[in-house]
């Protein structure tokens, strides 16, 4: 039986790809979704299977209420990223550094993330943190969608990189110190 997903945090990478499947619409319907304002800038354009650009304007979805955008302070953003050395550094983007900022300050774990990047997985894995990162496959089997996707949005890309992570972490790499 499908889900509603509530506390859905997107990545831009997301984002694009669920607008080139025209299934955003569904998306936005079935989720409480949540997009930092750095990823906002970043969801810009998809391309086709015909080579064109297609514009993305989350904007109507935020007036209706669909979309929710989430900020994090540039001091909450700093002292996030004072936590990692170089390695996972060099790997995150402002995007993935403001939604990982924002989901690491919620006290609540029913906050989840969406990402096809690596680096979000390894940081969740290695902070333990694994349950709340979800593939874009597994948001569309929850509600209902059952689609297979290729790499990297689906579950193995997700499994893998939350496992590298919890075994770096398990060699002390990744985080400079812990929370």
């Amino acid at each position: 039986m499908p889900r509603r997903l509530a506390c859905l945090l997107l990545d831009a990478n997301v984002i694009i790809e669920t607008f080139r499947l025209g299934l955003w619409p569904l998306l936005v319907g079935r989720c409480d979704v949540y997009v930092p304002r750095t990823v906002l800038e970043e969801s810009l354009y998809y391309i086709g299977d015909d080579g064109r650009h297609y514009a993305i304007d989350l904007l109507p979805d935020i007036t209706a209420g669909r979309v929710s955008l989430v900020d994090a302070s540039l001091t909450d953003i700093q002292r996030f990223l004072e936590q990692f050395d170089q390695g996972y550094l060099e790997g995150l983007d402002p995007g993935e550094t403001e939604a990982l900022t924002f989901l690491f300050a919620q006290e609540s774990i029913t906050w989840l993330i969406c990402s096809a990047d690596a680096i979000v997985f390894r940081i969740l894995g290695n902070a333990v943190r694994s349950e709340q990162g979800i593939s874009l496959e597994e948001v569309f089997t929850s509600i209902g969608l059952g689609r297979h996707l290729k790499y990297p949005f689906n579950e193995l890309f997700k499994r893998k990189y939350t496992q590298q992570g919890f075994e770096e972490g398990l060699r002390n790499q990744g985080f400079r110190r812990r929370s």
